[in-house]
């Protein structure tokens, strides 16, 4: 069966890609790997601006706006900012979001299909198409591929892309509190940095007594268990802790420079390891990614012109670099350098600045 476009993966930059393409007459194969809705470890704060970004009210799936974010450094130098405007973070929970995402897509112009449990087994590029089998022995074929298939991609792999990927680690905690405890802290975000060897924790309200809780590092064979309990412990009085359900995840690291893309296939969102060097941050990056992939993939088709083979891979690249990757290189360049050698600097000079 052939589609204009293959999209591998149905997470954020997957949906993000469907959305785009589908503003258009064109045919949209999404594979998926799970059961649709999804569960994806992820704290689930992102910017208002991905409102503006999607084009799309998200109302129907934001869990809970913050008010204040709570920054500390190792449980000192409390610092309390108000949020506003754009940046002030929306949070949600990743299963509904994303597949209002893709709900939204097939209302779109476009023919989109949608396959789950449909674990990729097979991927060949040619001169003119890409041809993807998956584990049940469906073969399906495509002018184009985006790759939105998360950290350790399948795509990628086969692609012959990312081969040096590096990981940092991260263990999140979903708990569930009693509503009085809740309410005391619905409207406040907290972020500890450096309350672990080269990393941070965060404790994300969401809704109905949910807390989205977690710690991450970039520092190698640290075992995060201790510092995740006492991170826990200084916030959560044990009484009030009703249930709670723990996921360990990977975090791709950022590394500049590095090609994420052939002729006819894309890398976007965590396949692509556009996440923030410092916080590990990746859903702005994939949605973003994911939209600009479709959107040189869309007017290519619709323009119908004789174009090189490269052409959408170089813009692609192009287009990421002078946005996304701009906004990583900064970090990777200045702030990462503080995060990793100098935590109260980075601390005074990126936080309390």
């Amino acid at each position: 069966m052939k589609f204009d476009v293959i999209i591998v993966g149905a997470g954020a930059a997957g949906a993000s890609a469907a959305l785009e393409l589908t503003k258009d007459d064109l045919s949209v194969l999404v594979i998926e790997k799970l059961s649709l809705p999804r569960e994806k470890p992820c704290a689930g704060a992102m910017s208002r601006s991905v409102e503006k970004l999607l084009g799309l009210d998200l109302s129907k799936v934001i869990k809970n706006r913050a008010k204040f974010i709570k920054f500390y450094n190792n449980y000192q130098e409390e610092l309390i900012i108000e949020t506003s405007g754009l940046r002030a973070p929306i949070l949600v929970n990743r299963s509904e979001f994303d597949l209002y995402l893709l709900n939204k897509a097939r209302t779109g112009k476009g023919e989109i299909v949608i396959y789950d449990q449909s674990a990729l087994s097979l991927l060949r590029e040619s001169n003119d198409k890409v041809m993807v089998k998956t584990k049940h022995g469906q073969i399906y074929e495509s002018s184009y591929l985006i790759a939105a298939d998360g950290a350790i991609s399948k795509v990628a792999t086969f692609a012959g892309l990312m081969k040096n990927r590096k990981f940092a680690q991260a263990v999140e905690v979903e708990i569930y509190t009693s509503e009085s405890f809740y309410k005391k802290h619905e409207k406040a975000m907290t972020m500890n940095f450096f309350c672990v060897p080269e990393g941070y924790g965060w404790i994300f309200p969401k809704e109905k007594g949910h807390f989205s809780c977690g710690i991450g590092t970039w520092g190698k064979h640290i075992d995060l268990k201790p510092y995740l309990n006492n991170f826990l412990h200084k916030f959560f009085k044990k009484n009030c802790i009703k249930d709670t359900r723990l996921s360990r995840h990977p975090i791709p690291v950022y590394q500049a420079n590095h090609p994420i893309a052939t002729n006819r296939i894309l890398l976007t969102g965590d396949a692509a390891a556009l996440t923030s060097p410092v916080t590990g941050e990746g859903i702005r990056f994939a949605l973003q990614s994911g939209k600009i992939a479709a959107s040189i993939i869309r007017h290519t088709i619709k323009n119908q012109k004789k174009l090189p083979e490269n052409f959408v891979s170089e813009e692609y690249q192009r287009a990421v670099k002078d946005t996304i990757e701009k906004e990583l290189n900064f970090y990777l360049t200045f702030a990462s350098l503080a995060f990793h050698g100098n935590p109260n600097l980075f601390y005074k000079t990126f936080i309390k600045s």
